[in-house]
C-alpha cells in the first residue's frame, strides 16, 4: 500500500510541476478556439528553427506542453517578411512573434515580453574607429526594427543610413558604406565583428504582438510564458532543444564528422575541488555547468567522456583554463571573471587593490593580469584550494582578505551565511576569461558553438541553474527549519497511512509544521511576526462575520500567515527598499506568490493555505496578480486575507513609511470597495471595524 501510495504522489507532483490556472471566461474560449495561429519572421535560431520543414524550437516546445494540458493546437506560421509585415500594420494576424513596437501597431495590440531580451549594439570592422564620436560616423539601420525605434528616442541626435535587411547591411558594412551596423546582441553574425554597445538604451525584450480584439488570448498567452521558469520547465525545455537543435547545426559540418573520426573518446581533466556553479561533486555524481556542456558534447557526438584529476595524464581538454595561453592552444571561453576583494573590516572600502600592503591575503589562484604585480609582491598570498576554507579563514580573521571572483564568491558568502562576518572591500578592473582549452581546432569549433550565446540559454542558466531558486537570510537556520518540516510531513504521510485513529498527532505534526514555516519566513523580516498573527485573527473575524463552515474558519485562522511565505524567495534589496520599486523589481516582487504556492503545494498544507499564498494580491476588478482574476474567480480566503493584509499594512510603521490611523486606513479601503476587495468582505470590515482596530492596538501594546 505504501508503494501504491508512493507511486500516487509522484504522479501527482509531476502533474502540477507546471500548470496554468485558467479562469472559467478562459476554458470557454479554449473550447471555441480548437486552433491559434501564431506568425513569426526568420526561423533561425535555437527560440525559432526549421529543419525538414518543420517549426521547432524553445517556444515551440513551451506551446507543446500546453497543446496537451489545454486542448488547443498551436499552429506556428512562417511568414516572408513582407506578408509578417502588412499583416502587422493592417491588423490582420492574431498573434505574432518578434513584432517591433510601434505607436501605430499600437492601435490594434498589446505587447507582450517575450522570454528573450537583448541589447542594441553597433558592430564594426575597424578597431580604431573613434565611437565617441558617433555624429561624425556612418551608421546603418534596418528600418521598420525596434532598435530603429529605440536609437530614435535615445539618441535623437543621431542620422543614419537606411537599409532594407540585414543581409543587406552586412554587405554595406563590408564595403564601407557604412561605418557602423546598428543590430540585436541577439544575432549571431556580430561575433565575427567588434562591437560598441549603446549605454543609453536600456535592455529590451523581444515583443510578442497579440490582438486587442481578444483580451482572453491575450491572457492565455501572458500565463504561458509566465510559467516558463516554473519549476524546472524553462531548464528542461532548454535542455532538449540545444541537442536537437546542435544535432541539425552540426549536420555535414566537415569537423564534426572528423570528430567523430577521430576520438574513441574524450579524455577531459577537472580541477580537484569544487568550484560551485561549475563544477563540484554531488555524492559520486559530477555536476555544474561545465560538466552539461560536456554531456552535451556526448550527447551529441555519441563520444564518451572520460574524466582525470592529474595533470601529467595525455587529455584532450581542460576544463578551468584562462585566455592567457599559449598559441599553439585553443580557447572557448565560458566565463568572465570578475575580479573582488572581500574583507572581514568593517565597513573599509578601498580605491585600489594596490591601498593593500603586508597584509595576508587568501586566493584560490592568482589571476592571470596581477602576476607579477607590486600587489603580489608586497603582500602575504595565501593559496586555498576550496573557497569555503578561504572564506572561513576570512571570517575567522586568520586572513584579511580574500581575492575571488566576485559572482561565485557573492554567492558562496550567501550559502555560507557570512554576510556579517564578510563585506565587498573592492571591485577591480582587472578582469579574466574561464574557458575550456585544448590543442585541437576541431574541438574548438564545437565547443566555441555549444557554449550558450543566446540570452534566453543564458537566463534558464542564470535564474534555474546558477541562482538559488529560494534565497534565505539565514541559510544554516531557514534550510534547518525547512528540514525539520520535510520531516514532519514525511512522518505525517505515515500517520495518515498507517490509521485515522492518529488525527490528534496529525493536527500537532501540521501545527508544527505551519508554526516552521512561519519562523522561516520571519527570518526574512524580523517585522512580520505580530503581523502575521494579526492577519489571522482578522481573518478569523471576516470568516465568522460571513458565516463561513467551522472547518472554513479554522484553516483560514491557522494559514492566513503564509500568505507571504514566498517573500523568503525575494532579496532583501528589494524587500527592504526604502523608495518605490522599479518595474523590474515590482516583477521579481510578485513572484513571491508563486514561490509561496509552490512550497505549501508540496508540503500538501491544504488547497486553503494553497490559495492564500497564491492569490491574495488579486484584486476584485481583475487588475491584481499573478493570474489577474476577478470577482469571484478569486478564492474567498484570499479575498478575506486581502482586505486583512491591507488593513494591517496600512497600520504598520515600517522604516520606509509611517503607519495610518484606523481612521485612515478604514477610509482607504472603503474607497476600494469593487476595486480592490470584495464588497460583501469590505461590508463586513466596516460594521465591526472597531473589532479590528482593538485586535491591532492590543498586539501594539
Amino acid at each position: 500500500m505504501i508503494k501504491s501510495y508512493c507511486i500516487l504522489v509522484f504522479i501527482f507532483f509531476n502533474l502540477i510541476s507546471y500548470s496554468i490556472t485558467l479562469s472559467d471566461l478562459e476554458k470557454e474560449w479554449i473550447k471555441e478556439n480548437p486552433v491559434v495561429d501564431i506568425h513569426f519572421i526568420n526561423p533561425s535560431r535555437i527560440y525559432f528553427y526549421k529543419e525538414n520543414n518543420e517549426v521547432k524550437g524553445i517556444y515551440k516546445e513551451l506551446f507543446n506542453e500546453y497543446e496537451k494540458k489545454l486542448g488547443t493546437k498551436f499552429n506556428f506560421v512562417d511568414l516572408s517578411k513582407e506578408s509578417f509585415t502588412k499583416g502587422i500594420n493592417n491588423g490582420d494576424i492574431k498573434v505574432a512573434f518578434n513584432v517591433a513596437q510601434t505607436s501605430s501597431r499600437e492601435k490594434n495590440y498589446n505587447f507582450l515580453n517575450s522570454l528573450i531580451h537583448y541589447n542594441i549594439i553597433g558592430i564594426y570592422k575597424d578597431n580604431f574607429l573613434n565611437l565617441k564620436k558617433l555624429d561624425k560616423l556612418k551608421l546603418g539601420v534596418i528600418t521598420n526594427t525596434s532598435q530603429y525605434n529605440l536609437l530614435k528616442k535615445y539618441y535623437p541626435e543621431l542620422q543614419y543610413t537606411f537599409v532594407s535587411t540585414y543581409e543587406e547591411g552586412y554587405e554595406f558594412l563590408e564595403d564601407k558604406k557604412i561605418d557602423v551596423l546598428i543590430v540585436k546582441d541577439i544575432d549571431d553574425a556580430f561575433n565575427n565583428y567588434y562591437h560598441h554597445t549603446f549605454d543609453r538604451i536600456p535592455p529590451e525584450y523581444l515583443k510578442i504582438a497579440v490582438s486587442k480584439n481578444d483580451d482572453i488570448l491575450n491572457a492565455v498567452i501572458h500565463k504561458i510564458l509566465n510559467s516558463f521558469y516554473e519549476r524546472d520547465l524553462g531548464n528542461q525545455i532548454v535542455k532538449k532543444v540545444r541537442n536537437d537543435y546542435y544535432k541539425n547545426f552540426f549536420e555535414n559540418k566537415k569537423y564534426y564528422e572528423d570528430i567523430k573520426k577521430d576520438y574513441s573518446k574524450l579524455v577531459v581533466l577537472i580541477p580537484d575541488q569544487n568550484i560551485y556553479p561549475f563544477f563540484y561533486k554531488n555524492n559520486s555524481l559530477t555536476s555544474g555547468y561545465i560538466i552539461d556542456r560536456l554531456e552535451e558534447f556526448s550527447e551529441i557526438t555519441g563520444i564518451p567522456i572520460e574524466y582525470t584529476y592529474d595533470k601529467n595524464e595525455i587529455y584532450d581538454l581542460k576544463v578551468f583554463d584562462s585566455e592567457n595561453l599559449n598559441n599553439d592552444r585553443y580557447f572557448s571561453a565560458y566565463y568572465n571573471v570578475d575580479t573582488a576583494i572581500f574583507t572581514n573590516k568593517k565597513n573599509e572600502f578601498l580605491n585600489s587593490i594596490y591601498d593593500i600592503k603586508s597584509e595576508k591575503v587568501g586566493l584560490i589562484s592568482v589571476r592571470e593580469a596581477l602576476k607579477g604585480s607590486s600587489f603580489v609582491k608586497n603582500n602575504k598570498i595565501i593559496k586555498y584550494l576550496n573557497i569555503d576554507h578561504a572564506l572561513n579563514d576570512l571570517a575567522n580573521k586568520e586572513i584579511d582578505y580574500y581575492l575571488g571572483d566576485y559572482k561565485i564568491t557573492s554567492l558562496k558568502i550567501k550559502s555560507n551565511a557570512l554576510e556579517k562576518q564578510i563585506s565587498l572591500a573592492y571591485l577591480s578592473d582587472f578582469k579574466d576569461r574561464l574557458g575550456f582549452s585544448m590543442d585541437d581546432e576541431n574541438l574548438y569549433k564545437f565547443f566555441d558553438n555549444i557554449i550558450p550565446k543566446t540570452v534566453i540559454e543564458k537566463e534558464v542558466i542564470n535564474k534555474v541553474f546558477i541562482k538559488p531558486n529560494i534565497s534565505f537570510k539565514d541559510y544554516k537556520l531557514a534550510m534547518l527549519i525547512l528540514t525539520i518540516s520535510s520531516f514532519f510531513i514525511v512522518v505525517l504521510t505515515c500517520l495518515c497511512i498507517q490509521s485515522r485513529k492518529n488525527s490528534k498527532k496529525y493536527k500537532q505534526i501540521l501545527e508544527a509544521l505551519v508554526d516552521s514555516f512561519e519562523k522561516a519566513n520571519e527570518l526574512n523580516d524580523t517585522e512580520t511576526g505580530e503581523h502575521t498573527k494579526r492577519l489571522n485573527l482578522y481573518s478569523e473575524l471576516i470568516a465568522k462575520k460571513l458565516n463561513c463552515s467551522k472547518k472554513f474558519i479554522n484553516e483560514i485562522s491557522k494559514f492566513a500567515s503564509l500568505h507571504d511565505l514566498g517573500k523568503i524567495g525575494i532579496s532583501d534589496n528589494i524587500l527592504k527598499k526604502p523608495g518605490k520599486l522599479t518595474l523590474e523589481e515590482f516583477e521579481e516582487m510578485k513572484k513571491h506568490s508563486k514561490i509561496g504556492y509552490d512550497l505549501i503545494s508540496r508540503m500538501k498544507i491544504g488547497k486553503i493555505a494553497e490559495n492564500i499564498a497564491l492569490h491574495h494580491h488579486e484584486k476584485w476588478n481583475g487588475t491584481g496578480y499573478p493570474e489577474g482574476l476577478k470577482d469571484e474567480e478569486i478564492p474567498l480566503e484570499a479575498r478575506i486575507v486581502a482586505l486583512a493584509d491591507v488593513y494591517d499594512a496600512l497600520r504598520q510603521k515600517r522604516v520606509y513609511k509611517v503607519g495610518f490611523s484606523h481612521k485612515e486606513a478604514l477610509e482607504i479601503i472603503l474607497k476600494d470597495r469593487e476595486k480592490h476587495f470584495d464588497p460583501k468582505v469590505v461590508d463586513v470590515f466596516e460594521k465591526y471595524n472597531l473589532e479590528f482596530e482593538k485586535i491591532f492596538n492590543e498586539s501594539n501594546s
